[in-house]
């Protein structure tokens, strides 16, 4: 059972793995695998077919992105504590099992977690006079939500937190 945003589309048509007619147009025959998302579907697209590259095609950024999470949180770290003891905090959350574990899944939790670290280290970096913080800030927040729409729940809780700080502007 395939569950897509835009049922009876085209889009739905290649998420399905089926090929598409287009309205009479020349069938491009596209197929992926039922499920698949629009990032397997941009490979496909690129000729991508090795399993090997596909898996790299989707973990490379996510690795990325929880490396810039280890980076934000020592950022948050070194604004509070001096010396090497800034280091300690991004240590122990990359051991931390839980995110050892899902860090290197595709999963909607784990990228909406790295996304919401990240925007409330920007948050916080707009008191540290960083002007183009609280748009960055902003904008992660929302795009932990779109990941993932349980963070709405992480969205009200840094808002409150903003507005008890007198942050809010």
């Amino acid at each position: 059972q395939l569950i897509s945003p835009f049922p009876g589309t085209t889009f739905h048509t290649l998420l399905a793995g089926k090929t598409a007619d287009f309205d009479g147009a020349p069938d491009i025959s596209v197929r992926v695998d039922d499920g698949a998302s629009a990032v397997q579907l941009v490979a496909a697209g690129a000729g991508i077919e090795d399993p090997l590259a596909r898996r790299a095609w989707l973990e490379v950024p996510q690795a990325a992105l929880h490396f810039a999470m280890l980076l934000a949180v020592w950022r948050l770290t070194a604004r509070r504590v001096a010396g090497p003891w800034s280091l300690a905090a991004p240590v122990l959350v990359g051991l931390y099992a839980p995110v050892m574990h899902f860090a290197g899944r595709t999963m909607g939790e784990s990228i909406s977690t790295a996304l919401l670290v990240i925007a409330l280290e920007r948050l916080d970096a707009a008191k540290h006079g960083r002007w183009h913080a609280p748009a960055l800030g902003g904008l992660l927040l929302g795009a932990a939500v779109i990941v993932r729409y349980g963070s709405a729940v992480m969205v009200l809780a840094a808002l409150l937190w903003l507005v008890a700080t007198r942050a809010w502007k």
